[in-house]
């Protein structure tokens, strides 16, 4: 009877312990990693875009705390929990301002902005293609003519044809500024340039691809709409041609940044608005939900009394949307960044700011896989220097860990849809661009980050319904026990890493039952890896 009571209580700790680690690993699976960092160097520096990669992501912007110029494009990397993992600039002796980037089909980086160290006028558009490694430019093209061109936004074309670049020129067309599109052949010929507009000023400022292989643009327009500037969308065919524009607004000013397909094959655009039921010349929020042709499903204004714009908007998988941008009407200081969440229909479900004393602000918003959001921009408020790229990690809620506020306020706008629009076309191709490596300084203003996320991904931990292995005692003081089992190898690689990525200890050992001497670790938070064949699995322990 004793024995049996023995192996019951042995037979119940081992469960518990089972559950215990699964609870455990599940719960390092499912955490949401919050945190706000600046980086920059000693003078100004802002964020523009970024992008999810294979180890984190990687963010553009421009900088003249580093580079060849006066300003320069600027490039980095981090890791899931903001650490610095690459550090880029490239650019001519004069200034080069990046507004985009994207990762290409063959896995380079492609950034797009304007220039005045190279090309025919005042400003040209610029693209910049990096090698495979980073460690050299590939190719850089410079468009434009005697006057001024900028790039703002930058897609890949479907069928892999080439880039597909979106802005403004006043070199060409029929007004003051023009809406310009360029389509770059990966040989670096221009293989057309469209200009879009009217007598006054029209320009874009983001482009994406549509599931028909063509494009859609948004940005301003004054030659066309209801009042003294309007919302412009232009939808495009696959080779540049217009297949049809509107625009959307009120009687004052009203701007879209940032414009996706959605679901069903309608466009969801956010900019501002300065007017609404309540508040005359404010800025405020805009966001518009169109169908397939343009016509107008429903059209918001979102922030307070003071002003406010919306930067980049996404679509979440439940047809809600998420837009960043910034407000003056919320926060601590005199812009601070903003994150709003909607329904599906437009209903104001949160707000939160994030932001100190001075000015921070979003400029391009992520929707990230633990899920959450990452926030990139521009602040006064952080940093090394007189601004830094300010890049704010929140939770699927919004939560970041400090400095965040909250407000918002939904409102009805009393606007209008127009059609109008001409095109022709314009363009001479010129290249240019060094590339160097800066230190990228990095002020972490919070973050509370679990080291575990810093290896290879939140994506690509062992299944936790499945694991192979288990690791004892935790804490350990001197041996580290391994459990493997259900593997098809007998030798298993072990490798145990420091909270900063650095491999500290490395051993091959073989058996189900493996003991790891860590006596010569100092004390602290360690990440073991244990890889059998293509099985691998991340622990998280502690060493006495």
């Amino acid at each position: 009877m004793k024995t049996l009571s023995v192996f019951f209580t042995a037979f119940s700790k081992r469960i518990y312990l089972l559950v215990c680690i699964v609870s455990l690993l599940n719960l390092t699976l499912n955490a949401q990693v919050q945190y706000q960092m600046a980086y920059g160097g000693t003078q100004n520096d802002e964020g523009r875009s970024a992008i999810v990669t294979t180890n984190g992501y990687a963010i553009s912007g421009s900088t003249n705390s580093f580079g060849a110029g006066a300003i320069d494009y600027y490039l980095f990397g981090t890791d899931t929990c903001g650490a610095v993992t690459l550090s880029k600039t490239v650019g001519g002796t004069s200034s080069e301002s990046s507004f985009d980037l994207l990762q290409s089909f063959a896995g380079r980086y492609v950034l797009y902005g304007k220039t005045n160290s190279f090309g025919s006028g005042d400003l040209d558009t610029y693209l910049t293609e990096l090698g495979s490694t980073v460690a050299t430019v590939k190719t850089s093209w410079v468009v434009g003519d005697s006057l001024k061109e900028e790039g703002q936004a930058l897609v890949e074309a479907k069928d892999t044809s080439g880039f597909v670049g979106a802005g403004f020129t006043n070199s060409f067309g029929a007004g003051n500024y023009d809406v310009y599109v360029v389509k770059h052949r990966y040989n670096g010929t221009v293989a057309w340039t469209k200009v879009f507009g009217g007598s006054n000023l029209d320009k874009a400022y983001d482009i994406q691809t549509t599931t028909d292989g063509g494009y859609i643009v948004t940005g301003e327009t004054k030659s066309f709409g209801n009042g003294q500037s309007d919302v412009y969308l232009l939808k495009l065919n696959s080779n540049g041609t217009l297949a049809w524009s509107k625009t959307y607004g009120t009687p004052v000013n009203d701007i879209g940044y940032s414009v996706k397909q959605i679901l069903g094959g309608g466009y969801i655009i956010t900019g501002y608005t300065q007017m609404n039921d309540l508040l005359l010349n404010k800025k405020n929020i805009y966001l518009i939900q169109t169908d397939g042709s343009g016509n107008k499903v429903w059209s918001y204004a979102y922030g307070g009394s003071d002003d406010e714009e919306g930067r980049s908007v996404v679509q979440l998988s439940d047809s809600s949307y998420a837009i960043c941008g910034m407000t003056k009407s919320y926060g601590a200081g005199n812009d601070d960044a903003y994150l709003l969440k909607t329904s599906k229909t437009g209903t104001l479900s949160w707000g939160q700011t994030y932001g100190k004393d001075s000015i921070d602000r979003c400029f391009c918003l992520l929707r990230t896989a633990d899920p959450g959001y990452l926030l990139t921009g521009q602040t006064y408020s952080f940093g090394s220097g007189k601004s830094d790229v300010y890049v704010v990690k929140t939770s699927n809620s919004g939560v970041s860990g400090c400095h965040e506020g909250s407000g918002g306020v939904r409102y009805t706008v009393i606007d209008s849809v127009i059609s109008g629009g001409s095109s022709s076309t314009g363009g001479a191709l010129l290249t240019g661009g060094t590339l160097n490596s800066p230190t990228t300084l990095v002020d972490t203003i919070c973050n509370n980050c679990d080291p575990l996320l810093r290896f290879e991904g939140s994506n690509n931990f062992q299944d936790a319904l499945e694991p192979f292995a288990y690791i004892y005692p935790n804490p350990a003081s001197s041996i580290l026990n391994i459990d493997v089992i259900n593997v098809e190898f007998s030798t298993s690689l072990i490798r145990i890493f420091d909270i900063s990525g650095k491999l500290v200890l490395q051993e091959t050992k073989d058996g189900t039952i493996i003991s790891i001497d860590i006596s010569a670790l100092i004390g602290g938070v360690y990440i073991a890896k244990i890889q059998n064949g293509e099985k691998f699995l991340y622990e998280k322990f502690i060493k006495e």
